[in-house]
């Protein structure tokens, strides 16, 4: 089992009758504290010094928003890269394909003629 684990259980005082100072990682206010355990049962939230609760557990809340941070970036940059592909699909025709779907007329600017009698 991973040892970051056992840093989301609550800490187990155990049920024996003995008092030996341990540390757990409280998960709520995300550090290490005090707690007296009895010397049997309890979890793996138990860490004999400050030091090795610290280096197993401070620090997951960082790693989960860093993921969750990474996902969302993620999925905003897709998101933006959909969009673009989609409007370039539907983009308007330039302005000379639009002028040569337009009918022409037989003789550009030349008027007709006046035929008098």
């Amino acid at each position: 089992m991973d040892a970051s684990l056992a840093c989301r259980f609550k800490h187990a005082v155990g049920e024996c009758s003995g008092k030996f100072l341990r540390y757990y990682y409280d998960s709520v206010h995300d550090k290490c504290k005090k707690f007296l355990w009895s010397g049997c049962i309890g979890n793996g939230n138990r860490f004999n010094e400050q030091g090795s609760c610290n280096a197993t557990c401070a620090g997951i809340h960082a790693i989960i928003c860093g993921v969750l941070l990474s996902v969302i970036i993620a999925a905003i940059f897709i998101t933006v890269i959909v969009l673009t592909v989609q409007s370039k699909k539907k983009s308007p025709k330039t302005k000379a394909e639009r002028k040569s779907n337009e009918p022409k007329p037989s003789s550009p600017l030349q008027d007709t003629g006046i035929e008098m009698e």
